[in-house]
């Protein structure tokens, strides 16, 4: 016999594995648990206090993370307004859909900083393309080809969560993806001109200039992606195709669409006409 595992309360298998880490994350926060400690405790425990000062915080925290905060790399915070965005579309995402964007925001800050390391130290060739400084990238604001090139990647990603299976797409789905990426190479060029060394010697430019530029570029990112997400959203409800797959749904009697079983709103759902029976076919005559 087998089992079949009913939602609770909207959460499913993902979701309830999910609820004691956050639990345990708003006790360290509430509760005051130094969680910071415990890892960096962790970590020198088995690896040594070398590791702690060499890799996570000169190469992760202050090489990867930090520069994310402060610029168009994707970042965890990508990763937060991303989410919202995926959750307002009207369409049913696969696990290993989520997985899939959560994995890469979270990695994709230190996989650009090691890959600018690798590529300087066995790639001559692209040094003059892919570095402002002449040595080695220390951070992965000094590596501007690569950052833009991730950019690009997350531009054509949110063109095809808003534009893919739709009949009708609401222009700010268009136009959304088309000014973050020109945004982004505008900032991107801002930061590369700052951090010529040239620059730098004639313009000093504080930490709260590059905070700024950060909090400016995640909030437009966030306001033109949610923005987009919910007319995506409205234009869904007001068709008469399926949200998840784009067919045509008009004059169905079932609530689920043919082509790839996805639940219809009711509203959409045309209720089947009364059949009446007369005389002649149900084989009875009627009296005189």
């Amino acid at each position: 016999m087998q089992l079949v595992f009913r939602s609770f309360r909207g959460f499913g298998w993902f979701g309830l594995a999910g609820l004691p880490v956050v639990a345990f994350l708003l006790y360290c926060l509430v509760g005051g648990y130094d969680l910071r400690y415990a890892l960096f405790a962790l970590i020198e425990r088995f690896w040594g206090m070398e590791v702690i000062y060499r890799v996570v915080i000169s190469q992760l925290l202050f090489g990867a993370y930090w520069p994310s905060l402060t610029g168009i790399l994707v970042s965890p915070v990508t990763l937060l307004w991303l989410l919202i965005v995926m959750f307002l579309l009207p369409r049913r995402w696969a696990w290993w859909q989520w997985a899939l964007i959560c994995v890469w925001m979270l990695t994709n800050a230190p996989l650009v900083f090691y890959l600018a390391r690798w590529l300087w130290q066995y790639v001559p060739a692209s040094r003059a393309l892919m570095t402002t400084f002449g040595r080695i990238p220390m951070h992965t604001s000094e590596a501007p080809s690569l950052v833009l090139l991730q950019h690009i990647v997350l531009c054509v990603v949110l063109w095809i969560m808003l534009t893919t299976r739709r009949p009708h797409i609401p222009r700010i789905a268009r136009i959304a993806p088309l000014t973050l990426f020109t945004l982004g190479v505008l900032v991107g060029s801002l930061q590369y001109w700052l951090n010529l060394t040239r620059i730098q010697a004639t313009l000093k430019t504080p930490v709260e200039i590059w905070v700024m530029i950060g909090i400016l570029w995640h909030t437009t990112c966030a306001t033109l992606g949610i923005w987009a997400a919910i007319a995506v959203r409205h234009a869904a409800r007001t068709s008469r195709h399926c949200a998840h797959c784009g067919y045509d749904i008009h004059g169905l009697s079932a609530p689920t669409c043919p082509e790839c079983g996805n639940t219809i709103s009711t509203d959409k759902v045309v209720a089947p006409p009364a059949t009446t029976t007369t005389a002649a076919q149900s084989g009875t005559s009627s009296p005189t």
